[in-house]
């Protein structure tokens, strides 16, 4: 059975995931995620760290302006890229590696 503290932490925790979730759902958008499958894997950077993001937002009010996202082949990062709020999309600067996350910047996309 569990005490008060363990309960309140549960339903915390609880809080934090749907919290992060509502936040990226609403801000970088579940099809923001270039090459990311619906439920993870794909080609794409899939792996983030959100909750560092939202420890930032909650302790030092402080909104992420973008999250980094990045890839892994056989454990080892091969390709990072931002998540950018939605409407922004990350776009190339024109130099360095296109798999990095530096050379990369958020942005609203170009008219059509």
């Amino acid at each position: 059975r569990r005490s008060g503290l363990a309960n309140t932490l549960a339903r915390l925790a609880s809080f934090a995931r749907f919290s992060l979730a509502f936040y990226l759902l609403k801000n970088v958008g579940n099809d923001k995620a270039p090459g990311m499958g619906h439920c993870g894997g794909g080609p794409g950077p899939n792996t983030l760290d959100g909750l560092s993001a939202l420890e930032a937002w909650v302790e030092k009010k402080q909104a992420p302006q973008q999250i980094t996202a990045s890839h892994a082949t056989n454990g080892q990062i091969d390709r990072t890229r931002p998540l950018c709020p939605y409407p922004q999309v990350a776009m190339y600067k024109g130099s360095g590696s296109i798999d990095e996350t530096a050379n990369f910047v958020c942005q609203m996309p170009a008219q059509k």
